[in-house]
């Protein structure tokens, strides 16, 4: 397993991230992101288990969402801000 942050973003991902706090007046910084990625275990090729980490400092709110091929992390977090999830 291999971990990561913000900057291990694909652009798009921290484009839609950074527009997703922007919309409810907060910034990139109060979070904390975190990428966590599981390869296949032994020889031949197998889908790669992404998740997404994000944690408000200060409350200590935190979620983590499926990301990579076919998930939309980025929305779901959005409707996590709208819903007042991290504060």
């Amino acid at each position: 397993m291999s971990t990561s942050d913000f900057d291990s973003l694909k652009d798009d991902e921290q484009e839609d991230f950074i527009s997703a706090c922007a919309k409810r007046d907060l910034k990139p910084t109060d979070f904390v992101i975190q990428v966590h990625e599981k390869f296949p275990e032994g020889p031949g090729v197998g889908p790669v288990d992404r998740q997404v980490l994000v944690t408000r400092t200060g409350t200590g709110a935190h979620r983590n969402y499926a990301a990579g091929n076919g998930t939309s992390w980025n929305y779901a977090f959005e409707q996590d801000l709208i819903a007042g999830l991290f504060g």
